[in-house]
């Protein structure tokens, strides 16, 4: 059940945690993405036997560096296994070519697929992509197990598209994804041109032909107010599920997350609000759990306790998760700074556990409250403005804190993606300035960025 009582974060009154990481938990390994060109992590997925999957972007090397995105593979003990750069076939300085990935998934057999944002041309193998006009376009690409690019694939017009982050990428049990995206003007795939406006959910075959493209917008008062922010492709690819946040009035001040129901060609069966419509609650991310399991990440920036059904309670400011089981709320759990003025609490990623509960990633600064007492970042106080630090925390199937781990470092950080490995370890990628806690031998820190992999789970 998680929170459905409780008060808010207390100041020196609080009880306080001092150590980074709960009692039993370790870093397994840690690995740091320092080589020219300078990477981001922005995505990662773990497959069956805990290998990890990476996807961002990196600058290319030469006298006309632009960004080209790559997916990275880590053996399970975090030894490179294969590194893929999706980059322009060649530069001619006319051009300003930059691709990333933004969103990575893994089959059951391994294979990879990613999707990401590009503008100009990029090569994958012997596919290369182009967008319309230099604006930029989405594509979607699969790769084997064992690095090989399979099929890649582009959607987008003369107008900037752009993918859902974090969440909009699925794959069913027989290889068919499903996408959710953002265009605007008509988008023609092969099967004649289809009006968007803002939001659409692509179908696309094994051999990663786009069969189905459907527009998949709420309209009020003429204008678009909803974005969708995950999707989950059930199985045999005979529908999609996707998760979404509508405004409810006219001064888009209500916010409702919503679960909506697909047919396979993109026709809308059903869909249900799942959480009463409150103003002054924003919500910003989502995933889906095994089974019917699904998860909202909010964002509530007033005191006053929030009542969401099944007789639970958002208590105080701040970011929160929803775990459902279906449409029926089943737990909640608060993150929350203190309320002391400089401290802060920022989500960067959300991910589902195999047991129905969540991963949350981000980076804090000052004191925080996971749901054991306060726990302070490594910046000194009252430095200001101070280093944030970057935190993971599991939350269980009820709603009830598994463990959190904590690490900084005197530069500035992001936490971008985490994902749960089979034997219950997860992984965090994200960026960071300078020298960070796990850091191994010989890593010489700069004024760049440098992508991070931390891998953290119970101790051996």
């Amino acid at each position: 059940m998680g929170e459905g009582g409780g008060g808010a974060v207390g100041g020196a009154g609080g009880s306080t945690v001092t150590q980074p990481l709960s009692d039993g938990l370790s870093v397994l390994w840690a690995r740091r993405l320092e080589a020219y060109p300078t990477p981001d992590a922005l995505a990662v997925a773990a497959d069956a036997t805990g290998a990890v999957l990476l996807g961002g972007r990196r600058r290319s090397a030469g006298a006309e560096p632009d960004w080209s995105a790559f997916v990275t593979k880590l053996s399970a003990a975090g030894a490179l296994a294969w590194d893929l750069d999706i980059d322009r076939p060649a530069p001619d300085g006319s051009l300003e070519d930059d691709a990333f990935v933004r969103d990575v998934v893994v089959d059951a057999d391994g294979d990879v697929y990613a999707a990401g944002e590009l503008r100009g041309a990029v090569q994958l193998g012997s596919t290369t992509l182009e967008s319309v006009d230099q604006s930029i376009d989405v594509f979607v690409a699969k790769v084997s197990s064992t690095g090989a690019p399979v099929w890649a694939t582009a959607i987008g017009n003369d107008s900037d598209s752009d993918a859902v982050s974090k969440a909009g990428l699925s794959v069913s049990s027989d290889g068919n994804v499903a996408l959710i995206g953002h265009a605007a003007g008509d988008v023609d795939v092969g099967n004649g041109p289809v009006p968007l406006t803002w939001s659409y959910l692509a179908s696309l075959a094994v051999s990663g032909d786009v069969v189905e493209l459907a527009e998949i917008n709420r309209m009020f008062l003429g204008s678009v107010e909803e974005s969708y922010l995950a999707v989950a492709a059930d199985a045999r690819g005979g529908g999609r599920r996707a998760l979404s946040e509508s405004r409810e009035d006219e001064f888009g001040e209500f916010h409702v997350p919503r679960l909506a129901h697909f047919d396979a060609a993109g026709a809308l069966t059903s869909e249900q609000p799942l959480l009463p419509a409150v103003i002054h609650v924003e919500y910003a991310q989502a995933a889906f759990g095994p089974g019917a399991r699904l998860l909202c990440l909010g964002l509530k920036d007033y005191g006053a306790p929030m009542g969401i059904g099944g007789g639970l309670v958002a208590q105080s400011t701040g970011e929160f998760v929803v775990g459902f089981d279906g449409t029926q709320p089943v737990w909640i759990k608060s993150l929350r700074a203190s309320p002391w003025e400089h401290d802060t609490l920022e989500v960067g990623a959300l991910a589902a556990t195999s047991d129905g509960g969540a991963i949350v990633t981000g980076t804090f600064r000052g004191a925080v409250d996971f749901g054991g007492g306060l726990i302070h970042s490594t910046a000194p106080e009252p430095a200001q403005p101070a280093p944030s630090d970057v935190f993971v925390v599991r939350i269980d199937g009820q709603g009830a804190l598994s463990w959190y781990a904590t690490f900084g470092g005197p530069g500035p950080k992001v936490a971008t993606a985490a994902a749960e490995r089979p034997d219950g370890s997860v992984v965090i990628v994200g960026s960071a300035q300078g020298a960070l806690a796990f850091d191994e031998p010989g890593f010489s820190p700069s004024a760049e960025y440098h992508g991070f992999v931390v891998v953290v789970g119970p101790t051996p």
